[in-house]
C-alpha cells in the first residue's frame, strides 16, 4: 500500500469548511467568524459547504447534508484541504 502524503497549504489555496457533527458555528458565530478571518488572514481561500453554519438541529435531523457537504469537498479539485467547524 502506498501512503499518499498531502502538500503543504499555499497562499491562495482554497479550503473547505464542513460541519460533519455539531452546529457549533450556528450557536458561537462570532468565534466562528473570527477562525474564518484567521485562514483568510494567512492567505487561504474559504469555501463554506451548507452545513457549516446549520443549527444543532437541522444537523442532526438531515444527516444526508453532513454527509453530502463531507464526500463533496473531498471530490472537489479545487480544495486542498478541509476544516470541520465542530466544537
Amino acid at each position: 500500500m502506498q501512503i499518499i502524503k498531502p502538500r503543504k497549504l499555499r497562499t491562495g489555496d482554497t479550503i473547505a469548511v464542513v460541519s460533519p457533527s455539531s452546529g457549533a458555528a450556528n450557536r458561537f458565530p462570532h468565534i466562528y467568524e473570527s477562525g474564518l478571518e484567521t485562514l483568510r488572514a494567512v492567505g487561504l481561500k474559504v469555501k463554506e459547504y451548507t452545513s457549516a453554519r446549520k443549527e444543532e438541529s437541522y444537523l442532526y435531523n438531515h444527516p444526508e447534508v453532513r454527509a453530502k457537504d463531507s464526500n463533496a469537498a473531498f471530490a472537489d479539485p479545487e480544495v486542498k484541504g478541509i476544516v470541520s467547524s465542530i466544537r
